[in-house]
């Protein structure tokens, strides 16, 4: 069984300074070539989306140009690279064009795929396209709790931003965990996440899965309280299921206290509370 792969799609608005931004994902498997796009609404794109796009319709054009090559049996290059769409080097085939503003860039394997091939480009774009801001301008998760912190005036040189640990698991294996925050010396004294379902998240269930494995062996392991244990969370306003997702967050609750990501000034309190900790003499 061969691996899927993948690559992203990435505009750059100025090519002298070269920072490009991610605008989609388009995923190889033996089960056919899949993608997603920022703006994509069934065969059209909506160009509210790509405002940030110097010509919008240029963009379109450009969608409907990897669209159309991604159906194809097989692909030559202009450089001569030749692929069927069941070799892996198809995206690299699709990718070997003249540098512009819009290219694709191969990045390898997915080392932990999803069964359901659909599940998986939308993980993958999920993750690595990230618009500013959500439909209907509202902001993100991470932009609101990025306010709160400013407004906290958080100034503790215990605070830490992506916080990795390592913990044992079963017998002598260990796992890697990593937190959106924490407030640390030698070990954690407080691990903060943020679980966004605002939008319909297809992997709803495995972010809370692996939210509440961490929290769980992390506290375990440095004896942290639930109290110093926060998740700050945002729910889906208008959820299809939601008493499915009020069951999902009383998983993470059973681990962590919950903090209503919409609530600024909760938000806001939490930081200024864990500003002032220190770490125990036990901790040390």
């Amino acid at each position: 069984m061969k691996t899927p792969r993948f690559a992203i799609a990435k505009y750059a608005s100025d090519l002298l300074r070269m920072e490009p931004r991610n605008i989609g994902i388009i995923l190889w498997s033996e089960k056919g070539v899949f993608a997603r796009f920022i703006g994509e609404i069934a065969q059209s794109v909506d160009l509210r989306a790509v405002r940030f796009v110097n010509d919008s319709t240029v963009y379109e054009r450009w969608i409907k140009y990897w669209r159309k090559q991604i159906q194809e049996n097989e692909l030559t290059s202009n450089f001569g690279k030749h692929a069927s769409i069941g070799e892996p080097e198809f995206l690299e085939v699709l990718a070997d064009i003249k540098p512009g503003n819009y290219f694709i860039e191969p990045c390898g394997i997915v080392l932990d795929p999803a069964e359901n091939v659909i599940d998986l480009l939308n993980h993958l774009y999920e993750r690595l396209v990230e618009p500013p801001q959500e439909d209907g301008g509202r902001l993100k998760l991470k932009q609101i709790v990025s306010t709160a912190i400013k407004r906290a005036r958080v100034s503790s040189d215990y605070f830490q931003r992506d916080y990795p640990v390592i913990c044992p698991v079963k017998d002598k294996e260990t796992e890697r965990f990593e937190f959106n925050y924490a407030f640390a010396n030698s070990h954690p004294g407080v691990i903060m996440q943020r679980v966004d379902l605002s939008q319909r998240v297809v992997n709803a269930q495995k972010i809370v899965d692996s939210t509440a494995w961490a929290f769980e062996k992390t506290r375990n392991e440095f004896k942290i309280p639930e109290e110093n244990s926060i998740v700050i969370v945002r729910k889906h306003p208008e959820s299809d299921n939601p008493i499915r997702q009020e069951e999902l967050l009383r998983i993470v609750g059973s681990f962590a206290t919950l903090i209503n990501g919409e609530d600024l000034d909760s938000i806001v309190g939490a930081f200024r509370k864990f500003n002032n900790w220190e770490p125990s003499e036990l901790a040390n």
